[in-house]
């Protein structure tokens, strides 16, 4: 009798937890339509050839199509909760590029961070970091859309 019962503690803990897991760690939108989104600025952090650059655009060097384009591109991406915190910072290394976009919203800004190195990719809205869901796929549209 008495294992019978712990067994079904057991199984009720697990279910329960297993459904907090699926709730946490649900994908959710990045940008949604109805948020405005505005690109505010980019900045890229590159290290090629020995050299290392930096190359930002503000809002006015932005161009309309450039703008939608890239918004055309967060709307299909979705983000998830992280498990462990993002990683603040790192050093750019031979053949890096980091990609920085700030996107307005109505009621709150997006920081969209993109790196050829996955780990190091996250969205960050307010003071909440985001794993990007395929955030390779992501980084190398947005790259594609900044440098071909």
């Amino acid at each position: 009798m008495r294992k019978k019962r712990k067994i079904l503690i057991v199984l009720i803990v697990g279910f329960t937890l297993a459904m907090a897991s699926l709730f946490y760690f649900r994908d959710k939108q990045m940008i949604r339509s109805n948020d405005n989104p505005e690109i505010r600025s980019i900045s890229i952090d590159y290290k090629k050839n020995g050299i290392y650059g930096t190359l930002d655009l503000s809002n006015n060097e932005i161009s309309k199509d450039l703008n939608d384009r890239l918004v055309f591109i967060f709307n299909n991406v979705k983000i998830r909760n992280k498990l462990l915190p993002a990683i603040k910072s790192h050093t750019v290394l031979e053949g890096d590029t980091h990609i920085t976009v700030k996107v307005d919203l109505d009621n709150s800004s997006l920081f969209v961070n993109l790196h050829n190195d996955s780990q190091f990719s996250s969205a960050q809205l307010n003071d909440k970091y985001y794993h990007i869901v395929n955030s390779e796929r992501v980084y190398k549209e947005v790259y594609s859309l900044l440098f071909d």
